[in-house]
């Protein structure tokens, strides 16, 4: 086993995040993730793939559970053939690819590309089909007309991973309640809370989770968290400040989105409050104008 740490940090991260708290991305060996190529019946078998759930507006009500929520395909596919049929789909992906071939030594993976208002616009009013008008209610946000720097968080991202690529998220993005569809290939999410020592010291968390081998992880998502192997068309709903792993056996394309819940929004205000207090100079930046405005709600 490799720990986790082995790799170098997306270009595109958020800026405001510090070296220190940087997402990690690698490729992985044969030896290490990669034994994890197995059909989903041999993954569900090894890692008990049981802690799921299947219902939106459920999932949203249990709060910051251990649960994750997953959708399946034939209940997002308008959604995704919308997606997938948009021009700017396959220009971001054009420009991941000539991204991709400038810098062959890093690893294969690109993130946060911010969706443009118009198209934004579209696919929330698409993707709020998907969730039905009750668990609509549940979900907060910012409008960019109210304030652009938070309102872009809530934006509609694209992101790509490379053929045998993983990346650890030490929490969700601001630790907010996050949402990813798959619309081209398959990923395994591996994750699990963030534990109350965690968010005392983040800095300490972040760096023991750098240090933790892949089959520990494992063994504590087993026990602690969730595991899922999402293909084509599926969306994982992932609780509020959760930590995670993204594996990626194959080329992956997907979509991101960034929600506060109604039940969740003190473990992403725990989560806020944490990266500032490690990181002070947060509070002046995005991390602080949305504890602000997670404080407000």
């Amino acid at each position: 086993m490799i720990p986790l740490d082995s790799g170098t940090a997306s270009e595109e991260d958020n800026d405001e995040i510090p070296p220190e708290e940087s997402h990690v991305v690698e490729a992985y060996s044969d030896s290490d993730w990669g034994s994890l190529k197995t059909p989903e019946k041999e993954v569900s078998e090894n890692f008990h793939l049981a802690n799921e759930s299947f219902n939106v507006l459920d999932w949203l009500c249990q709060g910051n559970g251990s649960q994750c929520l997953r959708v399946t395909a034939a209940q997002t596919k308008a959604f995704v053939d919308d997606v997938c049929g948009l021009t700017y789909f396959s220009q971001q992906k054009e420009w991941v690819y000539d991204s991709w071939s400038k810098d062959k030594a890093k690893a294969q993976v690109s993130l946060a590309l911010v969706a443009k208002s118009p198209i934004a616009m579209k696919i929330m009013k698409a993707w709020a089909q998907v969730m039905g008008k009750t668990a609509e209610h549940e979900l907060i946000s910012v409008s960019t007309d109210v304030d652009p720097l938070l309102g872009e968080v809530f934006t509609p991202c694209f992101w790509s991973f490379g053929k045998k690529t993983h990346k650890v998220f030490y929490s969700t993005d601001y630790g907010l309640t996050e949402f990813k569809v798959i619309l081209e290939g398959a990923c395994l999410f591996i994750g699990r809370p963030v534990p109350d020592e965690g968010l005392k010291n983040f800095g300490s968390f972040c760096q023991t989770v750098c240090e933790c081998e892949s089959q520990n992880w494992l063994d504590e998502c087993q026990h602690h968290g969730w595991a899922v192997l999402l293909k084509k068309g599926e969306m994982l709903g992932i609780p509020a400040g959760h930590a995670y792993i993204q594996v990626c056996v194959e080329e992956t394309h997907g979509l991101r989105i960034l929600k506060g819940t109604r039940r969740g929004l003190k473990a992403s205000k725990d989560i806020l409050q944490a990266r500032i207090q490690q990181w002070p100079e947060l509070q002046e930046h995005r991390t602080g104008k949305l504890l602000s405005w997670a404080n407000s709600v």
